[in-house]
């Protein structure tokens, strides 16, 4: 698997859209001062991966004295297919995770 682009918004620290785009294979280093945001960065990649999206995990990653609903998207390759995979983390109705591939699409719990 090659991840190309990681976008977040409303996540921890990136209260704005952040996208990071344009990764290559092989390595990629992210560089930056204390408190910039990259492991909060890293964070939201494994969130996107691996935390269910409608639980309390999502108050979590909230930024500090917001309520809004953290959303993180990914763009990445496997096995040949390029996919997208974008996840609201919210016990309300704008939770949700969505998994595309070409004209494929899987909402949910699909």
């Amino acid at each position: 698997m090659r991840i190309s682009a990681i976008e977040v918004q409303s996540f921890r620290s990136y209260r704005e859209n952040r996208r990071i785009e344009g990764l290559k294979p092989g390595l990629n280093v992210l560089a930056g001062d204390n408190e910039e945001g990259k492991s909060t960065l890293l964070r939201a990649v494994k969130a996107a991966f691996f935390d269910r999206y409608r639980s309390t995990v999502g108050e979590r990653f909230q930024p500090w004295g917001h309520a809004v609903s953290p959303r993180v998207l990914i763009e990445f390759e496997f096995a040949g297919s390029s996919y997208t995979l974008e996840k609201v983390f919210s016990r309300k109705k704008d939770g949700g995770v969505r998994l595309t591939s070409g004209d494929q699409r899987f909402d949910d719990e699909a």
